[in-house]
């Protein structure tokens, strides 16, 4: 059986270059959308940071959880506009959210089995979390894409990735390095800063400004998420934007 031509723009393998370049190019493209969307994503963060006292009981607890509950919903929403920002069509946030909260149930089920896979692999020396990471990328993606239910989006991700798995960790390997040590320093500055100033002031401004980081950064790898799932659909399925568009219809 012939293989499939990859799309227009798509390379004969899974480019890390290619992808960071176009997620880059998405995200500039339409910054307003993408990085409120993210921000709605870190506000929950955001506001435990700044108004809840490091002393209080549950407070780490507190904002993973909510974090992790509208991450999943804003990445879905991301996805929906990666998509359509590829495709050069118009899109607007409340459509994105709309999808992204119209399958919160599969994603946030979705995400769950793969925090706990990736958590079991970690436990297990590591090296499997990250193989199980990389194996699952493209979960919420083909998830909000495909109308999958949690357990087969899994399974289709796993599916998805077999055999592009390295070069899916290099682009997670780059963005996590590049973005902790930025977030890592901003933060280290305000405490020395603080510390030296006798004031909490640094702290805070340091604080928006990491969160302000991690807002870009999470716009970033969302839309990088979508373009590898496409790049791997365009690869091994021949898969066309319009045909990928046409499922939101």
């Amino acid at each position: 059986m012939e293989t499939p031509a990859p799309a227009p723009g798509v390379k004969a393998r899974l480019d890390i270059s290619s992808i960071l370049s176009r997620s880059f190019a998405i995200m500039l493209e339409r910054p307003g959308i993408f990085l409120v969307l993210a921000l709605i994503s870190w506000l929950p963060s955001l506001a435990v940071d700044l108004f809840i006292p490091d002393t209080a009981a549950g407070k780490v607890g507190l904002a993973v959880l909510v974090d992790f509950l509208l991450g999943m919903v804003i990445e879905g929403a991301i996805a929906y506009a990666t998509f359509y920002a590829l495709k050069g069509l118009p899109f607007t946030m409340g459509d994105s959210l709309s999808v992204g909260l119209a399958k919160v149930g599969s994603i946030v089920l979705a995400a769950i089995l793969v925090g706990i896979g990736v958590l079991l692999g970690t436990i297990l020396l590591i090296i499997p979390g990250i193989i199980i990471y990389c194996m699952l990328a493209v979960t919420i993606q083909a998830c909000v894409v495909e109308d999958l239910g949690a357990i087969d989006s899994l399974k289709r991700s796993a599916d998805l990735t077999r055999g592009y798995r390295w070069p899916i960790f290099g682009l997670v390997l780059l963005v996590s390095i590049g973005g902790g040590l930025v977030v890592g320093f901003i933060s280290g500055f305000g405490v020395g800063f603080s510390a030296s100033s006798g004031t909490q002031t640094p702290i805070i401004i340091t604080t928006v400004m990491a969160n302000a980081v991690g807002v870009v950064i999470t716009a970033f790898a969302s839309i990088m998420y979508s373009i590898i799932y496409f790049d791997l659909r365009c690869l091994k399925e021949g898969l066309s934007l319009d045909s990928l568009t046409a499922v939101f219809d």
